[in-house]
């Protein structure tokens, strides 16, 4: 019979930005005798399968809805287990309520990476025994295991037919509105107010003036321009096409992390992205870049006092000059510190490992209940993705993507599907990659400890 019990089911949203970490999450607690299995928090497998965990760990835990949603994965007694991906918000998002923590995901445990987060949900009124601060994963990357785990430079160019004599420029977008849809951005709204509209025309606004300054930058400039979307920006905007299809050295690239491009490229660009914290960490230098002015209520406050550019002048010197730093050392460990907590001894991953352990051998249970009114319409659209799951599987399993369309669904669907299973392909090949590389250089490995559950 096929095994759909374990000890930690760990959920991601995003497979650039969490399929690294959650898997050196997996290999740690495989190491130390658990089971463990990881999946997107919609996979298809964990719904027909009725996959079920001791502790589910999940990307995101905000309100009524989300825990509802993890808790079909859990074993009584229920244990969910916040990762939170996205810990520093805008004061806009948060004065709106949207990046707010209410409801049963009060009664969650909730991981955190520093301070700043530990504070901002004692203040939303979360049991401090629910909370700690155990590091960020994806800042790991500078201890001595992951010395080679990135591609080279060499090999980078070959896979994308890359000039490597050429400056390379890498710009990381979190333009994750630009193409969401009047219909979808209209939903939002309905929940979070006007606030969203206003962001919405923000994004557009500076991701069209941004490209038309990467554009006179390379009718002079003969380098390579990587372009790399956020993971919500599934579909090129209008603006984003013209420009790729006039500029031949003008690069979308989706594939491999910031951390990647930042370890191969000459300079970096970003506009409000967090990616900030992860490039330091490998002491990569970086510039934020925002033709258009920003209100700090759109700006994730761990951006909003970084200094930045903001006139065409500056950008062409920026990347021009090999010698041109954007923030002195001590300024940099200054905003690092205020909103992430690091061992210099322990990485992220192994703290979070310990955490989990503990939570797992708690005997607490966590006092969620969701209102029956409630519960009864969570569960009508629950049993759509479960529908949703069974016809994901078929094309899979004869191996013939084909036929998703005669699917009798809306065509937005039917995209998204051949958009899910080809992620889950990207997941398998991003996750076998990191397990099999730390695997082979995890230094603790020659230490030879031994754990128990």
């Amino acid at each position: 019979m096929k095994n759909n019990r374990y000890n930690f089911l760990i959920c991601y949203e995003h497979i650039s930005r969490e399929v690294e970490n959650i898997t050196l999450l997996k290999y740690e607690l495989e190491k130390r005798g658990y089971s463990c299995k990881i999946g997107r928090f919609d996979n298809p497998y964990m719904y027909v399968d009725k996959i079920k965990a001791d502790v589910v760990v999940t990307p995101w835990l905000r309100d009524d809805d989300n825990v509802y949603h993890f808790l079909r994965f859990a074993k009584k007694p229920y244990k969910l287990v916040n990762l939170q991906w996205e810990q520093i918000y805008t004061p806009g998002g948060m004065a709106t309520g949207w990046d707010a923590t209410r409801g049963e995901a009060k009664k969650c445990y909730h991981l955190c990476w520093g301070n700043n987060s530990y504070n901002r949900l004692i203040e939303a009124g979360v049991n401090k025994d629910l909370l700690s601060i155990d590091g960020a994963i994806h800042l790991d990357y500078g201890f001595p295991e992951f010395e080679y785990y990135y591609k080279s430079r060499s090999e980078i160019a070959s896979e994308f037919n890359l000039d490597i004599n050429k400056k390379w420029i890498f710009y990381v977008s979190s333009f994750s509105f630009v193409n969401y849809g009047a219909e979808s951005v209209e939903k939002l709204a309905d929940n979070w107010g006007d606030y969203v509209f206003s962001l919405e025309k923000v994004e557009t606004a500076s991701q069209k003036k941004t490209l038309e300054w990467i554009e006179k930058y390379l009718e002079s400039h003969d380098c390579e321009f990587i372009y790399r979307p956020h993971p919500s920006e599934k579909n090129a905007s209008t603006f984003l096409k013209e420009l790729d299809s006039r500029q031949r050295n003008f690069h979308i690239i989706e594939k491999y992390t910031v951390k990647q491009w930042g370890k191969v490229c000459d300079k970096v660009n970003l506009w409000t992205s967090t990616s900030w914290a992860e490039l330091l960490s490998l002491d990569v230098d970086y510039r934020f870049i925002r033709p258009i002015e920003v209100d700090k209520d759109y700006l994730v406050e761990s951006v909003a006092d970084q200094p930045s550019i903001s006139c065409y002048e500056d950008f062409e010197k920026y990347n021009d000059n090999e010698d041109c730093h954007s923030i002195d050392v001590e300024d940099k460990a200054k905003y690092f510190d205020k909103y992430y907590d690091s061992s210099p001894l322990i990485p992220a991953y192994k703290r979070i490992a310990d955490r989990l352990v503990e939570i797992f051998r708690e005997k607490r249970e966590l006092a969620i209940s969701v209102p029956m009114k409630r519960m009864m319409k969570l569960e009508l659209f629950e049993k759509k993705r479960y529908f949703i799951s069974w016809l994901l599987l078929i094309p899979i399993k004869i191996n013939n993507l084909d036929i998703i369309k005669y699917y009798p669904l809306r065509k937005d669907i039917r995209v998204s599907m051949r958009h899910y299973i080809d992620d889950m392909r990207k997941e398998n090949e991003l996750s076998n990659c990191m397990y099999r590389y730390i695997e082979e250089n995890d230094s603790s490995n020659a230490e030879n400890k031994k754990y128990g559950k």
